[in-house]
C-alpha cells in the first residue's frame, strides 16, 4: 500500500457477531439462577440481586413493577379507542412455564 491515507477494514457481520455473542453471555450467566428462581417458593429468601430482577411473583407484579398497569392504562388514554381496538382488548393471554427437573 503505497502513499497516505485511509485503510479501512470492514466486516459487515460484526453487529450481528456482537448481538450473538451477547445473548449467548446472557444465557449463560442467567442459567446459573434458573434453578434458584424456580424452586424458591418464598420471594422474600430470595438474595436481591434476584429480587430485582423478578418481574412477576405467582401471577402478581412485583413491587418495582407495579407501575406497569398505571403505565398501560395511560397510554391506552392516550388514542382514540376504534373498534378494531375494543376487540383486542377483550382477549385475555396467559402463559404457563414449568420447569422439570
Amino acid at each position: 500500500m503505497d502513499g497516505k491515507g485511509v485503510i479501512c477494514s470492514a466486516v459487515d457481520i460484526l453487529p450481528t457477531e456482537f448481538a450473538k455473542e451477547a445473548s449467548q453471555h446472557f444465557g449463560n450467566i442467567l442459567s446459573q439462577f434458573v434453578d434458584h428462581l424456580a424452586s424458591t417458593k418464598d420471594f422474600a429468601e430470595l438474595p436481591a440481586h434476584l429480587k430485582l430482577a423478578c418481574i412477576v411473583h405467582r401471577g402478581e407484579l412485583t413491587s418495582l413493577y407495579e407501575y406497569i398497569p398505571r403505565m398501560r392504562e395511560s397510554a391506552s388514554d392516550d388514542k382514540p379507542e376504534t373498534l378494531s381496538d375494543s376487540l383486542s382488548n377483550q382477549k385475555k393471554h396467559s402463559v404457563l412455564v414449568s420447569i422439570l427437573d
